[in-house]
């Protein structure tokens, strides 16, 4: 199984350092076999070799690759900084546009909702080194101790929703509602509880192979999707509101 696992990898590492030569002009059935393996510094001396003073595989002999780095171990000196702001700013002014008029025309909605009420509880996602979002949730290894799928909330906010660290509660959104774990912690500010993304394996087309008892719950359940960032039409994730109550 390990062997099929590696070959996969491999073929995989391949394919994108191939897709990688061919956005830069280069033929991958001529620059493959210039290497012994792959990985990380097959990528990195591509990088090296393409850059402003890399040698182009050849075509420029006076160039570096990694192997010139790996030569001197103190550095390597390429003169005096190389000015290059105006090839880089395309904009009519020639200046750095930060204020479009599309974002300034948007302030006066933005100035309106500073208004408004303030929610009493919202929801914001987080993830764990160990998760990676979803990505290490097979490995018994990395999903075993504490259970990290929990719901963080202030102290404060926890005794006005009348809730206890360990308690399972239900969250609920306009959209949804579920249960999960509560972490009373002071590393929550006032008025926010947060819950990780990523988990949830239970439902259909969810990935398989995740510990018994850890498969978590899907917070994209409590996610309205009608709320949308009005500049950008990105789905709004961070920020709902949220109601939290201990269930009985």
């Amino acid at each position: 199984m390990k062997k099929n696992a590696d070959t996969n990898v491999a073929a995989m590492d391949d394919g994108w350092f191939s897709f990688m030569l061919t956005t830069l002009g280069l033929d991958p059935a001529e620059i493959l076999p210039l290497y012994d393996e792959g990985g990380p510094e097959r990528t990195l001396d591509l990088t090296i070799r393409t850059g402003n003073y890399g040698d182009w595989y050849g075509a420029k002999p006076d160039g570096i690759n990694l192997q010139s780095f790996k030569d001197n171990p103190d550095g390597i000196d390429f003169g005096p900084m190389v000015p290059r702001i105006d090839d880089k700013i395309c904009t009519h002014t020639g200046k750095l546009e930060i204020a479009p008029p599309y974002i300034l025309g948007d302030l006066p909605r933005l100035l309106a909702r500073l208004e408004r009420p303030a929610d009493e509880l919202v929801m914001v996602t987080r993830r764990h080194l160990r998760s990676k979002n979803s990505w290490m949730h097979q490995s018994p290894t990395l999903v075993g101790g504490t259970n990290r799928c929990t719901l963080m909330m202030n102290p404060e906010d926890a005794e006005r929703s009348a809730v206890h660290h360990g308690d399972t509660v239900r969250v609920t959104s306009e959209v949804g509602s579920l249960d999960i774990e509560l972490e009373v912690t002071a590393d929550m500010m006032l008025g926010v509880c947060s819950m990780p993304h990523g988990w949830g394996h239970t439902v259909k087309g969810a990935q398989t192979g995740v510990p018994e008892g850890k498969e978590g719950v899907n917070m994209n359940r409590l996610t309205p999707s009608h709320r949308v960032d009005v500049l950008s039409n990105n789905a709004v994730v961070n920020g709902f509101p949220v109601w939290v109550a201990r269930l009985t």
